[in-house]
């Protein structure tokens, strides 16, 4: 199964609900960067990406995201998915604590790169609708050497609480662990300032520990492939630093997250498309809030990012949802490849008005279809 959202190549002209992009775009000054970073790429990019380094801290200092924070405790990867394997081939955990489901690279990275590494699992429920309590702090034992948590949580769409995640950070330094907390979605909730923990890391006073960010979904350039870490750890940033490649993020992806900082700083597009997204999302989730009161087959799960998430519990004909979706030109996530989902989960992202109500009326037809198990199995 392809294991991510976005596969528009095999899937040509449809709709893209299974990838979890800003639907309003990339800025257009964030486009002429990269093309301009493309006229320079007769030039070998930067080496340590340090003009990117030093916009991302500088931004971050003016705003007192990091305080204390300087180049040196930044390292910039091809996407976040070369920060999260970094990480795992710099710390060489041998036991790690992951929530699930949740995004998969901490898994495969850790299995990739670490020879032996055990992975526990703390499995969420979807009769709690998939949040995390306070009963992870006592799983958190002196033989885990790293804990990974994603907030909001991919695919549940699920915030933590920054209470919990300080408790979690707490034990975490009770027992000598790190801790990763992936918040590459946190620029796309709005009242994230509630959530995050960047400006909690003098007062948290623990050096091991990564805070994981994204350039892919609020400025939509999954493309061109930009993430990043932070950590007051200057040791492990040099360490991930030495494990990557010394081109490892192009000019174009360079140019583009220095313009992308600019029209935070310039524009507030950050502000704007957190707007915008929650009122898309409070309106599909609604929409599709009906369609649970209708079809007892169909529950859709609230959550905070520009995502959501549903289950259709009629099977075996739910594991034809994104198959009939995608024949009207809708493409779903299948979760079906997600530790502690299945068959029957689906992940949407929240796009315009338009493309959302478009989806509402194809899922509308096509459960009206699942009740009528003939229409879609056929003649054996």
């Amino acid at each position: 199964m392809y294991l991510h959202g976005g596969d528009i190549y095999r899937n040509v002209g449809a709709i893209d609900f299974s990838a979890n992009i800003n639907f309003l775009g990339m800025p257009e000054s964030v486009k002429e960067a990269a093309h301009k970073g493309v006229e320079l790429s007769i030039h070998y990019p930067q080496m340590q990406n340090t003009g990117l380094t030093e916009a991302i801290a500088g931004y971050d200092a003016e705003n007192d995201m990091m305080w204390g924070m300087n180049e040196q405790n930044y390292v910039c990867g091809n996407g976040a998915a070369e920060i999260i394997f970094s990480f795992a081939d710099a710390l060489q955990p041998k036991k790690v604590f992951l929530p699930a489901p949740t995004f998969y690279e901490y898994e495969q990275a850790l299995t990739a790169k670490v020879p032996h590494c055990t992975v526990q699992k703390y499995y969420l429920s979807k009769n709690n609708s998939f949040d995390i309590t306070e009963d992870i702090l006592n799983q958190i034992t002196e033989d885990i050497e790293l804990v990974c948590v994603c907030n909001p949580n991919n695919p549940t769409g699920r915030l933590i609480e920054k209470s919990l995640i300080l408790q979690m950070i707490a034990a975490c330094k009770r027992v000598g662990a790190w801790f990763l907390a992936d918040e590459s979605f946190m620029e796309l909730v709005k009242g994230h300032e509630s959530y995050t923990i960047c400006r909690d890391i003098q007062s948290i006073s623990y050096d091991r520990l990564l805070i994981l960010k994204s350039f892919t979904k609020l400025f939509a350039m999954p493309g061109l492939r930009l993430g990043y870490g932070i950590s007051p750890n200057k040791a492990l940033i040099q360490k991930m630093k030495d494990s990557l490649q010394p081109w490892n993020i192009s000019l174009p992806a360079q140019c583009a997250g220095i313009a992308a900082i600019s029209e935070i700083k310039e524009h507030r597009f950050d502000e704007w498309s957190r707007e915008r997204i929650a009122g898309e999302r409070i309106f599909l989730y609604n929409e599709l809030k009906k369609l649970e009161n209708t079809y007892d087959c169909f529950k859709v799960y609230e959550g905070a990012a520009n995502f959501l998430l549903f289950e259709v519990q009629n099977e075996p004909q739910a594991e034809w949802l994104a198959e009939k979706c995608l024949e009207k030109g809708m493409l779903l996530r299948s979760c079906s490849n997600f530790d502690g989902l299945g068959a029957g989960w689906y992940r949407t992202a929240v796009r315009d008005r338009a493309d959302n109500e478009q989806l509402v009326e194809t899922l509308r037809e096509t459960l009206k279809a699942l009740t009528e198990p003939s229409d879609i199995i056929g003649q054996e």
